[in-house]
């Protein structure tokens, strides 16, 4: 190799070091502007956590499971962004706090749901004016619904999902969720694919299904 071939491959590595502390030096920057991004949008997601009360109105537990999702779907994409530009030992750092976030944000919209399925649910309890005396209570037919569906029952054009809840639910082999935060999402997905998207359940067979997990 001459002397000059020499001297210009010397050149070319050092050009070639150079733009890489620059490429890394423009990765930092994005990144640190991204996290920053993030940290904000954390902070809302804990924010909505923290805030939400499974005894609040109908309302408050609809805002909570929008806004929820709407800020969940905004810090994945920041995720994604952040992690390109990460190398591989901050990647791994970072997919940890994610998965905590994750975890707290389905957790929460696992709760309020829940929650929100208590409106949902007919109230069957007896009130003071439907209140009969204990000879009557002998001979009157036992309906696991208010009167007024007890005789929707037992008419030729009851709705089906009357019908459905008189019959038996079959068993579902679902893990229940024991309050471990590590295992809610296989719970969470299991439980949503069985019974939250089964369309062949009706509401009151749903809230069943979700006060036995």
């Amino acid at each position: 190799m001459s002397l000059n071939d020499a001297i210009a491959s010397v050149t070319d590595e050092r050009q070639s070091s150079l733009n890489d502390n620059e490429n890394k030096g423009k990765n930092n920057d994005e990144a640190f502007l991204l996290k920053r991004k993030r940290s904000y949008v954390r902070g809302n997601i804990s924010r909505f956590c923290n805030k939400f009360s499974i005894n609040g109105s109908q309302e408050e537990i609809d805002f909570t499971i929008s806004r929820l999702s709407e800020t969940f779907k905004e810090l994945k994409i920041l995720d994604d962004k952040i992690h390109a530009l990460l190398p591989d030992d901050e990647f791994e750092l970072d997919i940890i706090e994610c998965a905590d976030y994750e975890d707290k944000t389905k957790l929460t919209i696992f709760k309020a749901r829940e929650a929100l399925e208590n409106f949902k649910v007919p109230n069957i309890d007896p009130t003071p004016d439907a209140a009969i005396s204990p000879n009557e209570a002998m001979n009157e037919p036992y309906y696991p619904f208010p009167s007024s569906y007890a005789s929707d029952l037992l008419s030729p054009n009851a709705p089906m999902t009357y019908i459905q809840s008189t019959v038996k639910l079959p068993t579902m082999k679902i893990e229940p969720f024991d309050g471990d935060i590590e295992k809610f999402h296989m719970f969470f997905e299991q439980f949503s694919s069985a019974v939250d998207l089964n369309q062949q359940l009706s509401i009151i067979d749903k809230h069943v299904y979700l006060r036995g997990y």
